[in-house]
């Protein structure tokens, strides 16, 4: 009786609905040596509080050994910032310099562009009498066909006549 009694409390425990009295009684029946075995996996949880309180938290931090002050560290950082400043003092005037080669390799590539642009616009201009001679032929062209048409025309009419 008093198995099914703790059977339904742990059901009431895992779902959250459990009073203080009652997980009271849980522990103090988990704390007992004759647990069942099927419910032996339940007595950790209920031990656990009971064993956590007779602990104490003891701090391990001994303050008894104090630094003393070394200027030799101060003056080997001193030394080490004063070469990275001098490194990269040096790479900015090398940047400038590779700024300004960029600068003159861009206006020379501008103006090599500008040179083939200019021909380019002079051998268009020699190609214009090309154009007003195609556009010539073109106009022919038409106007033959126009005459052959015609002439196609006055063929089917005098072959319709002289039948």
């Amino acid at each position: 009786m008093v198995l099914d009694k703790i059977e339904k409390l742990l059901e009431k425990y895992e779902d959250g609905e459990t009073s203080i009295a009652e997980e009271r009684l849980l522990k103090n029946f988990f704390a007992k040596d004759n647990v069942p075995q099927h419910l032996i996996s339940y007595k950790p949880i209920f031990n656990y509080f009971s064993e956590t309180k007779s602990e104490q938290y003891e701090p391990k931090v001994s303050f008894t050994h104090k630094r003393k002050f070394s200027y030799g560290w101060i003056s080997i950082a001193a030394g080490l910032v004063i070469m990275l400043g001098l490194y990269f003092g040096q790479t900015s005037t090398n940047s400038q310099q590779e700024k300004e080669e960029a600068l003159m390799a861009y206006n020379q590539t501008m103006e090599a562009l500008n040179m083939v642009a200019v021909n380019l616009n002079q051998g268009k201009e020699v190609l214009n009498p090309l154009n007003v001679l195609n556009t010539n032929l073109n106009e022919g062209m038409q106007k033959a066909n126009l005459i052959n048409e015609f002439s196609e025309t006055t063929n089917i009419v005098y072959n319709t006549s002289n039948n």
